[in-house]
């Protein structure tokens, strides 16, 4: 997924990604290393889109499961992961985001544009 303005985003996103794969590999078998990436999850940041109807509408159409996540959801990844269930699990990233493959809804961003040469004024 390709995203104007997220290259810094992008950029922490995918690095935290490969840092859990290369320390499960330095860490195992003593200890298994993964990442649960989560998505639009209903807590205090996700307030002001669940407020507001419109926001809420767009957020859930363009959620595949509907709806926002709950903590709970979250912690039924971690309760996995923490339990015997994942024992031959390491390395991997648990997408925990009702499906989305992009944010549930667009952010307004300005464009940063890019000039032919330095001092062109337009």
């Amino acid at each position: 997924m390709v995203l104007s303005s997220f290259a810094a985003y992008g950029a922490g996103k995918a690095a935290l990604n490969q840092l859990t794969r290369n320390l499960a590999g330095e860490f195992a078998p003593y200890v298994r290393v993964n990442a649960i990436i989560v998505g639009g999850v209903a807590t205090q940041g996700l307030e002001v889109v669940l407020t507001n109807d419109e926001l809420r509408a767009e957020f859930e159409a363009n959620t595949p499961m509907g709806r926002p996540g709950t903590p709970q959801d979250i912690a039924c990844a971690a309760l996995y992961l923490a339990s015997p269930a994942s024992a031959w699990v390491t390395g991997k990233l648990l997408h925990v985001d009702g499906g989305c493959e992009r944010p549930a809804r667009d952010v307004p961003v300005a464009r940063v544009r890019a000039t032919a040469a330095a001092g062109d004024p337009g």
